[in-house]
């Protein structure tokens, strides 16, 4: 009785549950019932808080009375579960033994747990590349999460679809399954599913080199970014992007926004071949060829012979440059040369110029002073002029005066 109250009471709070079930021993109780009862709803409780154990001691209590008691239905589950608990023992045989088991006997109407059940063999199937195998079973997921109503696996089925459609070169396909994805998680407002979603769309556009329709995704997808890893996708993308588009500063700046992990030789080879593509776009050749040697060290025999052939087409590019560049510094500096010949007779000219216009002006200057001089001294010469010629009237007048004064001392002579 109180094992079915924890199980009712896990529907609501979990945690709860786990925590008196935790208080509780398997050896508690009286009966094999009982006992595998409590097993069932311990290794639920511990997968519903992703507390994954890798002891399968209490789920093969509940196997060993289940498989010979249970109902379809419960065996069904309890195949779920013990699947699960040997998925995370690294025990991939016995999980698929059991996913299998449990698909087996899963009554027709349980199709909630029918499509959990195939989702689980499906990531199991997509882990072992088995890729048709892998869409056919997601294409059950759908079917059977469409009639529980679960859409949260419905847009997971296709996110991975298009993952696998996407990881074949199969473009077009993946973005179908992309687009279906965003539709639904937007109709339930699934925003923890919407960076990955848009993020993909990106990187399907970027492979098909519609860098449009990409760049205006990964917009998009940086509204969603939450973790340092949604950032370093996004960079990823964007690198991608600009390098499509020849934008080779743009491209730089996303991929030096990367830090370096020299743990992981996985991303240090990715890391170190697109930043010699980088350089080499920016023309760098010389970076680009020591980067190159660097990616050469990270690699198999296979990809080494590609590396190194790259190694040696970015030498030759770079020591092809290096010559143009010494001829243009040769060439550059017999022009400077030139240039400065040409810009002391240019400084003569202008000085020339500069002292002729001074003395030009000090010429004008000077005829001007001559010219005023000139005026002033005619001017004086007419004054002077006048002056005499009204002294000359005022003797004339002078000398009338003094005849007339003559003729009347005669006349008063003459009359005395």
């Amino acid at each position: 009785k109180r094992l079915v109250t924890i199980h009712e009471l896990m529907k609501t709070n979990v945690d709860s549950a786990f925590k008196v079930l935790s208080q509780m021993n398997v050896n508690d109780f009286e009966t094999e019932h009982d006992r595998a009862y409590y097993a069932y709803n311990y290794t639920v409780a511990l997968d519903w808080l992703n507390a994954y154990s890798a002891n399968d001691s209490l789920i093969k209590i509940a196997l060993d009375y289940y498989g010979e008691h249970g109902d379809s239905a419960m065996k069904a589950k309890v195949y779920y579960y013990a699947a699960d608990v040997y998925e995370d023992a690294g025990d991939r045989q016995q999980a698929i033994l059991y996913y299998n088991k449990a698909q087996e006997v899963t009554p027709m109407d349980s199709v909630a747990l029918k499509a959990h059940i195939y989702s689980s063999l499906a990531f199991m199937q997509n882990n072992d590349n088995h890729n048709d195998e892998t869409l056919g079973l997601y294409d059950k997921v759908k079917k059977y999460a469409k009639e529980a109503g679960d859409n949260h696996l419905v847009a997971d089925a296709e996110i991975q679809q298009g993952w696998n459609r996407l990881n074949e070169g199969e473009y077009d396909l993946a973005i179908k399954h992309y687009e279906e994805a965003l539709r639904v998680s937007k109709a339930n407002s699934f925003d923890y599913l919407m960076f990955s979603i848009l993020n993909k769309l990106a990187c399907c556009y970027t492979r098909k080199k519609e860098n449009s329709i990409a760049m205006s995704y990964a917009k998009e997808a940086t509204k969603y970014v939450e973790t340092s890893m949604d950032k370093k996708k996004i960079n990823e993308t964007l690198c991608n992007i600009y390098i499509n588009t020849k934008q080779w500063d743009e491209a730089d700046s996303c991929l030096i926004a990367e830090k370096l992990d020299t743990t992981d030789l996985a991303y240090k080879v990715i890391f170190y071949d697109v930043l010699s593509l980088i350089k080499y776009g920016k023309g760098d050749y010389k970076i680009a060829w020591e980067i190159e040697k660097r990616h050469t060290v990270c690699l198999d025999s296979f990809h080494k012979k590609i590396a190194k052939n790259n190694s040696a087409e970015f030498q030759k590019k770079y020591d092809s440059t290096k010559v143009k560049l010494e001829n243009s510094e040769l060439k550059l500096k017999s022009q400077s040369q030139k240039m400065v010949i040409i810009y002391l007779v240019l400084v003569f000219l202008l000085c020339g110029m500069v002292v002729s216009y001074f003395i030009y002006n000090k010429s004008k200057r000077d005829k001007a002073k001559i010219q005023a001089k000139d005026e002033v001294i005619a001017e004086m010469v007419v004054t002077l002029q006048e002056e005499v010629n009204e002294k000359h009237l005022i003797r004339e007048e002078l000398a009338d005066k003094e005849a007339l004064i003559e003729e009347n001392k005669r006349k008063v002579f003459e009359l005395s």
